[in-house]
Order: structure tokens, then C-alpha cells, then sequence
């Protein structure tokens, strides 16, 4: 199996984030920084994390799950790698502008 990251008592592979919706809903979480080792950011992961203002994405992302960033107010801005997939309402009600690098 891969190896697993642990935060505030959950886990998650260190390829894929977000899988059983971890984080989503945490209302603390203002700033994220995902290891170079994500490639997957899964369903509903963020969602409704309305404080969260900046996240850094690695290089090597592949994929942004759907409603992974719904309802995050105030992340204004994220840069996306070019090759990114990003799926169906992945930012839904989020007033975020997603710029591809």
C-alpha cells in the first residue's frame, strides 16, 4: 500500500487527497500546501472550507475532483498545473479564478 499522511487523527495516501472527504467542512483551514507527491485531489475534499484563502498545488497534480473547492469563499485565486484535469463543479460557488500554469 502507499504510504499514508496523518492530520488531526485522519489519513490520506500521500498520491491521492481528499478520497473520504477529510477536510471538507473544516472552517480553520486558511492555507494548505499538498506534498509534490499528490496527484489526485478527490470529491467534495475542501468543500465548504469557507475560510480557506490559498492552496499550493504540486507540479504533478492530475486530477481535481468534483466539488473538491465548492463553496470556498475566500480562496480568490489557485494555479492550476496546464495538464490538470478538473471535474464537473470542482470550484461550484467558490468566486475562484482558476489560472492554468
Amino acid at each position: 500500500p502507499p504510504p499514508m499522511c496523518s492530520w488531526g487523527g485522519m489519513e490520506t495516501s500521500e498520491t491521492n487527497v481528499g478520497t473520504h472527504e477529510e477536510f471538507c467542512g473544516f472552517e480553520f483551514i486558511r492555507e494548505i500546501y499538498l506534498p509534490a507527491s499528490v496527484e489526485t485531489i478527490g470529491a467534495h475534499a475542501f468543500q465548504s472550507c469557507v475560510n480557506l484563502e490559498y492552496i499550493h498545488l504540486p507540479s504533478r497534480l492530475r486530477s481535481i475532483g468534483t466539488h473538491a473547492f465548492a463553496r470556498c469563499h475566500s480562496l480568490k485565486q489557485i494555479e492550476v498545473p496546464k495538464d490538470t484535469m478538473i471535474e464537473y463543479q470542482a470550484f461550484f460557488m467558490s468566486r475562484t479564478n482558476v489560472i492554468r500554469v
